[in-house]
Order: C-alpha cells, then structure tokens, then sequence
C-alpha cells in the first residue's frame, strides 16, 4: 500500500527532469543574454523555487494528489487518515523538503525504513505516499499513525537534522584535531632546537669551527617530542622526531655564515607533510 522509496525516488527524479531542465535551459539563456549579476538572472533563479513550491503544491493538493512524476509511477500523497490533502499541507511539505537536505538527505532515505514508508518532510507535514490504488480505507485499516505531538516532531527532526550533520562535522573535527596534536608537538621540537642553534653559533664563532657534539656547545635541546638530537661536522643540526605519526622523520637546522660573526640557520624538513610544520620551516 505504501509507496516504496525507490518508487518514491524515480517519481522525483522524473519531478525534477521536467522542471529543472527547462528552468536551467531559461536561466542560462538570461544570464547570457541580461550578464550573470544582472536583476533578471537574479529573478529567473528566485522563481526557480516559486516554480518547485507551486508544482508541487498545487499538484499533490489537486484531484489528482501526484505530481507528473508519481502519476508516472502510480503512487499520491495523502494526509494520515488516507485524505486528500489540502494546499497549505502540500506547501508545508514542500518547504519541509529543506529539512530532509539539510540532514544529509537521511530525512529521504527515511522513507526506505520507517514503518509507513514516511520521510522526514512526511512526518513533518503528516502525510503518506501511497500507490494509486490505495483508498482511504485501506490506510484506515492499516491502523492509527503514531500520535506525535508538535513537540515530538520538532524533536525528530531536530534529531535527524542534526545527528547526521554532528557526524559530518566530527569526521572533519577529528582528523582536524589529531593534525593539530601533531603540529603542536613538532613545533615544541622544532623551537627546542632553534634553542640549540643560539648555543651552536656562538660556538662557531668563538671556535670558527662547528662543536663536535652538542654537548660540548652546551646546546642539547630538550623535548618529549625528540627522540634524538645530533650536530653533524659541517654544523647542520639533526633532530628526530618521537611524534605518532611523523616517528622517526628529521628536521634539520643548517647554519650559513653570513659574516664572521653572523650565522643564519635554515630549518629544513623534506620527508614531512607542510601542513604538520611550523612556517619557518616549510618550503
């Protein structure tokens, strides 16, 4: 008795085919002809959903309850007790569509789970798609819809908006988070280290030659993040990182010697993805 959400969906697609194809055609020729900012291009789209709002609403409040597409597909919206609904339910139903896409469009797929085969914007306007050949006795048969108060079906719709909008937002958060984690830490090694190139240098300068070790430039920088800090023999200084995801990868500091008393360092990081490092040191 209740339209299947397949159905559901090729009856909208067909819906969608017959109206958007020409409005999309007229649109572009406006645009083309008036410019893409001009008023009129601005028009043709705002009646875009004046069209949509009266197609569907005029159709599905008529004697026919079916837009062309599920006239097509030989299924009609009906008001719970198997009726014919009126205009300003059809409007309702319609503008309850921009809940059913806000939420990811879970509100349409809700149709392929509910009992009585309702989608978000369904049960917000309390309504049923049926095939055509179900009466008003047939759905009466079929038992009472669920009494649901104005306050209950704000709060499902609250909840199929926002749940799946919340794991939209989390699966970008999180690996947000995590890269966050992860730069934080590498820039705490990395400051460690530019620490230790103020030691190396006076070394430099004093020696004119680069410490054997770190060590004896007093200049061993300190982090949980630093797995190991080395000087080479040209001077370059080395560290290796103890971070999830960037173990064992290097940063390097090199020196070059401007003047005989000036020394600029260069932090480099060629294995290391730019987003994870401090902006002295990308590329």
């Amino acid at each position: 008795m209740y339209a299947g959400f397949w159905k559901r969906f090729a009856a909208a697609s067909l819906d969608l085919m017959i109206l958007l194809v020409p409005m999309l055609v007229i649109g572009i020729v406006v645009a083309l002809v008036t410019g893409p900012k001009s008023i009129a291009t601005a028009a043709a789209d705002l009646s875009t959903i004046g069209v949509l709002w009266l197609y569907f609403a005029i159709m599905e409040s008529s004697s026919k309850q079916a837009t062309l597409g599920k006239i097509a597909f030989g299924i009609r919206v009906v008001d719970l007790d198997g009726d014919r609904i009126s205009f300003m339910r059809a409007s309702a139903r319609f503008f309850a569509k921009t809940l059913s896409a806000l939420s990811l469009a879970v509100g349409f797929l809700m149709a392929a789970v509910t009992r009585r085969k309702q989608a978000l914007h369904d049960i917000v306007a309390g309504c049923l798609v049926v095939n055509i050949e179900a009466t008003a006795a047939d759905v009466l048969q079929a038992g009472p819809a669920p009494a649901r108060s104005a306050g209950g079906i704000v709060a499902i719709a609250l909840a199929v908006v926002c749940i799946p909008l919340a794991a939209a937002g989390a699966a970008v958060a999180i690996p947000a988070y995590q890269d966050y984690t992860v730069r934080a830490k590498v820039n705490d090694a990395v400051q460690s280290g530019r620490g230790a190139t103020t030691g190396v240098a006076a070394y430099m300068v004093r020696h004119k030659a680069p410490p054997r070790s770190l060590e004896d430039a007093r200049a061993v920088p300190y982090s949980p993040h630093l797995r190991e800090a080395v000087i080479t023999k040209e001077g370059a200084i080395v560290l290796t990182l103890a971070v999830a995801r960037l173990e064992g990868k290097r940063i390097v500091f090199v020196p070059t010697a401007q003047t005989p008393d000036k020394i600029v360092w260069t932090c480099t990081a060629e294995d290391i993805a730019q987003r994870y490092l401090p902006r002295q040191c990308r590329r």
